[in-house]
């Protein structure tokens, strides 16, 4: 009997490991619309070959892997997409952020929380800096905007305000200026808070915003610790 029970036992490891081996795949559509395996590393992040294109994987009519003469699996590469949504990561040429349980990713490139279209936070790409477009010159045109659109809200909302610092973020530690932004009516209920870093990686300014409209505002959310526990730069 006991020998039995061991038997049935390593039958079930075995099968625990197979399905684990298995793994999920991820899949991606390429501009041409076809739907590719990606190739992903131990980590489950997408492979990109020398060129920075995405490495997929060569399937037959099937959906079965191509393999080669040594019996390993055949891969090709194809430009990257916008972007790739896979459970709760976005996953884009610059960059992969991994969102917090509860909160989904739609198509659109933007992470929303369960909350839809009260709270959101996304990753821009605002372009290359250059002599004349530099982080503080860029930042400085922003906080100029924000410092009109303040004194406008306040006709109508006199508790709006905005504050800036700057901090380091990211797990590269990168150099942010940051503008935040909060709209209170008479009994000091948050109706729009915003929050925005802006800092330069591989000489490209990126905005990370962080949105809450009317009823998706949480004290306990903090939008800077997200981004330094899950946005991974490549």
């Amino acid at each position: 009997m006991e020998k039995r029970i061991i038997a049935v036992i390593c039958v079930l490891m075995l099968l625990i490991s197979l399905f684990a081996a298995c793994g999920k795949k991820t899949i991606i559509k390429g501009k041409n619309g076809m739907e590719y395996v990606a190739v992903t590393d131990e980590e489950g992040n997408t492979v990109l070959d020398e060129n920075g294109d995405i490495l997929v994987y060569v399937t037959d009519a099937d959906g079965k892997y191509v393999k080669d003469e040594n019996g390993n699996r055949q891969t090709n590469s194809i430009d990257f997409p916008k972007y790739i949504v896979d459970g709760t990561a976005l996953v884009t040429p610059d960059y992969k952020m991994t969102f917090p349980k509860g909160w989904t990713v739609t198509n659109t490139g933007r992470g929303t929380p369960t909350t839809v279209d009260k709270t959101y936070l996304e990753i821009n790409n605002l372009g290359k800096t250059d002599v004349t477009r530099t982080l503080d010159s860029f930042f400085n045109e922003e906080l100029s905007l924000t410092k009109e659109i303040c004194e406008e809200v306040k006709k109508a909302n006199p508790d709006t305000k905005y504050i800036v610092t700057e901090q380091k973020i990211t797990e590269k530690q990168l150099d942010a200026k940051i503008i935040e932004f909060s709209m209170k009516n008479e009994n000091g209920e948050v109706l729009y808070f915003a929050q925005a870093a802006y800092f330069v990686y591989n000489e490209t300014i990126f905005k990370a915003n962080y949105i809450c409209n009317e009823g998706g505002y949480d004290s306990s959310i903090n939008a800077l610790d997200i981004i330094n526990q899950n946005l991974i730069f490549k």
